[in-house]
């Protein structure tokens, strides 16, 4: 069963703020390896820093709670 997605309204504020798709927040959400991890980061072709997507399972939804580029303690090889 495909699980609803449902983006909060600081995470759209957030989204919009730094120029992120929904569509990009739902391929790294897709990248979350299991239902036990709260955020996923990975760099995304287009942005400069990788985006780190803060979120919580509630209810058999998704709730997505903020998403941002993670500026700070910038790796080069991070993935």
């Amino acid at each position: 069963m495909k699980k609803t997605i449902i983006f909060s309204r600081p995470a759209k504020r957030r989204m919009k703020l730094y120029d992120i798709s929904e569509e990009d927040v739902i391929k790294l959400l897709d990248l979350a390896e299991n239902v036990e991890e709260t955020s996923v980061t990975h760099i995304m072709p287009g942005y400069k820093y990788p985006i780190k997507v803060v979120f919580k399972e509630e209810n058999g939804d998704i709730i997505v709670v903020t998403a941002y580029p993670l500026k700070r303690g910038r790796n080069e090889d991070f993935v």
